[in-house]
């Protein structure tokens, strides 16, 4: 349960709202565990919320959208004050990564590109990108975080995967390193001896 305020109903009179969220029934063990599971993957435990003002004691019901569409039209500048389509994000991923640790917010596209994402329980502004910089996620994901075998290799392996070549480089680093310094002393070695063969031509010429 959280309260907020709000001006909904554009009587530009506060009002405060408690917002209950609302979970699956869990009957059993086995429905601990697999939240467990969703939790770790990034997949939100929430099924849906219900609005009570907090006065009146009225159920007003679920008006998450709504909300989040105040919240966004004062984030974003008037210029660009015009909201595209709304999706509710339950589950991390490309354009909205672990990082920002909240489930489920809510992605506001702007008509300048912008991407809002607003916590609806807190309506606190997560993250916001642009053009440019989901552009720079997807480098990233793709180049350094490998992401693009988790659909099929999953977390796991995929991580097995990558430790198993950071291995394999490090291997053939350290195999790199001990042949330039065998290398290395070999030389050093031959130099030596082209050194004292040519001080000995030199002696005997002398005698």
């Amino acid at each position: 349960v959280s309260l907020i305020q709000s001006t909904i109903d554009n009587s530009h009179t506060i009002k405060n709202l408690y917002r209950l969220s609302v979970s699956p029934i869990q009957s059993n063990q086995a429905d601990n565990i697999n939240t467990r599971e969703k939790r770790f993957s990034g997949k939100s435990k929430e099924k849906f919320a219900q609005y009570i003002d907090a006065n009146s004691g009225e159920i007003i019901g679920d008006i998450d959208k709504a909300l989040i569409t105040e919240q966004a039209k004062d984030l974003l500048s008037e210029a660009d004050s015009a909201i595209l389509p709304m999706t509710l994000i339950t589950h991390f991923g490309f354009g909205y990564d672990f990082r920002n640790k909240r489930l489920p917010v809510w992605r506001v596209e702007g008509s300048n590109g912008d991407h809002l994402f607003i916590d609806p329980i807190t309506h606190i502004l997560v993250d916001r990108n642009n053009s440019i910089s989901r552009i720079e996620g997807y480098s990233f994901s793709f180049l350094h975080k490998w992401s693009m075998l988790t659909p099929i290799t999953g977390r796991f392996n995929r991580d097995m995967l990558i430790l198993l070549t950071l291995g394999f480089i490090f291997i053939l680093a350290g195999l790199g390193l001990v042949m330039r310094l065998s290398n290395a002393k070999a030389s050093k070695n031959k130099s030596r001896q082209k050194h004292a063969s040519q001080h000995n031509n030199d002696q005997n010429k002398a005698a």
